[in-house]
Parts: structure tokens; sequence; C-alpha cells
């Protein structure tokens, strides 16, 4: 099957159905996984392949990435945006502005489309917050790329020219991981 565009940090891709999550960060990702929890293909939000152009997503790019996968999409689960009581309105109309980019994409691109919230997905893969929370939002990104590295070795979590692992793939991936494994299997 074709590579799904821009951004293809490669994998197996083969018939299997795919279960697809989106981390709608700016440093987030697409990222596709089988259903033996097989890497199949990521499509970062930042980077030189990214699908970020200045402050919004590039819908058109998107929406023909995704839509070369109409066919073997069991599940694609997107993360609620969270905007914090204390944002400002113009950050949450950033914020709004991007997801709104993110969801249009994947309708026109005709595939199913699943709104999750990040305690749903993120306890499932991570566990509890520790007593007091995670603490800095840099411990539970730093736990994620961990939890990734071992529950999904064939993630590549490097972003071309880059030198650190991407959190927004390591929670994509544990989200796609998530989706696959509360799936109700007929």
């Amino acid at each position: 099957a074709p590579a799904p565009g821009r951004g293809d940090v490669g994998g197996a891709m083969g018939r299997d159905s795919l279960y697809i999550a989106c981390d709608p960060g700016k440093t987030g990702a697409f990222i596709a996984i089988d259903e033996q929890a097989r890497h199949a293909w990521t499509l970062p939000a930042d980077g030189p392949d990214g699908y970020y152009l200045g402050d919004h997503p590039a819908v058109a790019v998107l929406c023909d990435a995704l839509s070369e996968h109409k066919g073997n999409v069991a599940r694609l689960v997107i993360e609620a945006p969270l905007c914090l009581r204390m944002s400002g309105t113009a950050t949450a109309l950033k914020v709004g502005t991007g997801w709104g980019a993110l969801r249009a994409a994947i309708v026109l691109a005709g595939l199913p489309i699943e709104v999750v919230a990040p305690a749903t997905w993120s306890t499932w893969a991570l566990g509890k917050p520790p007593a007091g929370g995670w603490g800095a939002k840099a411990a539970k990104k730093k736990r994620a790329i961990e939890v990734c590295r071992d529950r999904l070795p064939s993630v590549p979590l490097v972003i071309a020219g880059r030198r650190t692992p991407s959190d927004g793939i390591a929670e994509a991936a544990l989200m796609a991981l998530w989706a696959l494994r509360t799936s109700r299997v007929v």
C-alpha cells in the first residue's frame, strides 16, 4: 500500500486493519499500528516533513494522506483538546482552530473518528499519576516515551533531523495501542 504522504517514517504496511491515533498538539503526530501492534506509519506535526504550516495544520495535506487508508481503518482516535482555565481567549481560540482543522481533515478523508479524553488513554497506558500528580508536564511526557519504547519498540520516536525522541509521537502511539486493546472484536 502507498505511504501516507509527507512525513512517513516507514514501517510495516499490509492489509491488516489500522488503528490510528492523533496527538493534536503542534509537536504531536498521527500514527498507525496494525492488529499485531506493529508500527505502520507516522505523520509528525512538526519537523521537516510535518503537517503543520506555521500555526495551523495543512488540511489538504492531511486529507490526502489519510484518505489513502480509508478502506483499512478499524478505529481512529483523536485526543480531546485541553485548554486550562487560566488560558486566555487567544490561546483557547488557537487550540480550537488547530483541533478543528485536524478533525476537518479526518472527516473530509472519510474516516471514522472518536474523541478520547487525555485521562482515558493516559491512565490506561501510563498508569495512575503518582501521589500529588505528575508534577511538571515533562515528567508525564518522559514516562510516555519510556512506556512507548517498552510496549511498541517498532515505533521510531526520533523525527528526521532531530536528536531527541518526540513525546508527541510516543503519546500518539500509546493512544493507538489503547484504541487497539480496547476495541471490541466481533
